[in-house]
């Protein structure tokens, strides 16, 4: 999509390159210089999201280069959770952000995070976050026959576009938006 949309808008001889795979074979590999990092709803899936996120800052070892970062959040899955009515999940989730719980995909577990442990793991990494956003901070607890009306749809995207960076509200995003500069050399 990142490259239909290099060509849409007519940036197809700008320098950018794209280089897609999974961490554990890019950090085997020399490295190629490059400026942003993108790990979008991945963290969550892995068994061990802690030493997934150490290595992934490994990636950040320039002033230049920014780490991208979106996550699911345990606070709003345990609120899904209650809404759905899975106790079990969410107290799993409640008691111990980052275990293992269901997902939207049946065989599958996910490890929904909580956002202030996150964020401390990325200070520990001496990252800085400059940017943080919730996703999905309404839309998911909305009934979806409400938004099939073109309306009411339009007036849920304004409420998430006024809350989805509000401090009020920004951590009952099903996922959290992250960037993040890793401080290097202070």
């Amino acid at each position: 999509l990142a490259k239909e949309n290099q060509k849409h808008f007519e940036m197809e001889k700008s320098r950018v390159q794209y280089f897609h795979g999974d961490l554990e074979s890019f950090l085997a590999t020399e490295r190629p210089t490059y400026d942003l990092v993108l790990c979008h709803a991945v963290i969550n899936w892995t068994a061990d999201p802690h030493a997934f996120l150490s290595s992934l800052i490994t990636l950040c070892s320039t002033k230049t280069v920014w780490l991208s970062l979106v996550f699911g959040s345990s606070t709003a899955k345990a609120l899904r959770f209650a809404q759905d009515g899975n106790i079990q999940d969410l107290l799993s989730v409640v008691q111990a952000p980052g275990s293992a719980v269901s997902s939207l995909i049946e065989t599958e577990k996910v490890r929904p995070l909580d956002p202030d442990t996150l964020f401390q793991w990325l200070n520990d990494e001496q990252c800085t976050i400059v940017f943080r956003a919730g996703i999905r901070v309404f839309a998911d607890y909305v009934n979806p026959s409400l938004l099939k009306n073109d309306s009411t749809l339009e007036n849920i995207k304004q409420a998430e576009n006024i809350a989805r960076k509000n401090e009020r509200y920004w951590k009952l995003g099903q996922l959290i938006h992250v960037i993040v500069h890793k401080q290097i050399g202070t």
